[in-house]
């Protein structure tokens, strides 16, 4: 997993307002499910075959973000070890978030789904 949260990454380009907000649903999402990770959110990650196979058999309860949270969730309750390495996160240069108010309420609704659901 690539993380923007171990001392040696970096970020640039980004508003505070987006740090905040980040730094916020990754701190929700570590009290949520107590991973051993520190980003939650970045969905740059590499997995072993083994965990493709598992995830593309899953019958996934969210859609949007909180897939992302899912499919870490999912691989660490199957024995898969999360391993982060820092990263050099450059904020988009074309387009924007698809983050609004509704889907922030469906994600939040997912996980928690997701984190008292049978797994």
């Amino acid at each position: 997993l690539a993380s923007r949260y171990l001392p040696e990454s970096r970020i640039y380009g980004i508003s505070n307002e987006r740090k905040i907000l980040s730094k916020f649903v990754n701190g929700c999402e570590s009290l949520l499910f107590r991973l051993p990770i520190h980003d939650y959110t970045n969905g740059y990650r590499a997995y072993p075959r083994e965990a493709v196979a598992l995830l593309l058999k899953h019958k996934y309860k969210s859609t949007g973000f909180a897939s992302i949270a899912e499919s870490t969730y999912f691989l660490y309750k199957n024995g898969f070890t999360l391993n982060e390495k820092s990263t050099k996160f450059v904020n988009r240069k074309i387009g924007g978030s698809k983050a609004d108010f509704h889907e922030m309420y469906i994600s939040v609704r997912d996980l928690i789904r997701i984190r008292f659901s049978k797994i």
